[in-house]
């Protein structure tokens, strides 16, 4: 043995985040483009590929304590096949994730989104049940085994008789 453990089961994981300081969310639900480098933003920095994600985006706007409306764009989250630890890293890439999708918004000319903030970062991993059928079957014995009972039988209770004919 090479003394290595076994890589974790694959899982799937979803989860949603906010993108928050969204200066057009309609504009920003239009362009096809803003959602993809949001997404390809959150791949590159969870280390999946954009192929096992899957995304969808919706717009709400809030009061804030200062009682202005923040607009919010909700972005919730699929990821297929993963290792478990993904979780992890998605829970505490905020930081990172801000700097990263900022930058990425700037490198793609969408300017007009790359003061987005991101918050509320959520990620769950699906449970998984496990479930084991057995099986089992009991075969009543057909008629070439009833004979062979009988066959044997038979020399058994010969000798049991043998003595008392004696």
């Amino acid at each position: 043995m090479n003394g290595s453990s076994p890589a974790p089961a694959p899982t799937d994981i979803s989860g949603s985040f906010q993108l928050t300081s969204v200066s057009n969310p309609a504009a920003f639900l239009n362009s096809t483009a803003a959602m993809n480098v949001v997404k390809q933003a959150f791949a590159a920095e969870i280390g999946v590929g954009q192929s096992k994600i899957t995304m969808s985006f919706a717009a709400s706007r809030r009061l804030t304590t200062l009682r202005q409306l923040s607009s919010t764009v909700t972005v919730t989250y699929s990821i297929t096949a993963v290792a478990s630890t993904v979780t992890t890293t998605i829970l505490g890439m905020q930081t990172t994730f801000i700097t990263r999708l900022q930058n990425s918004m700037t490198a793609a000319g969408l300017t007009q989104f790359s003061g987005l903030s991101v918050t509320a970062i959520q990620a769950a991993a699906a449970t998984t049940t496990t479930t084991t059928t057995t099986t089992t079957t009991n075969k009543k014995p057909g008629k070439a085994n009833y004979a062979q009972g009988l066959v044997l039988s038979i020399p058994a209770m010969v000798l049991v008789l043998v003595p008392f004919l004696a």
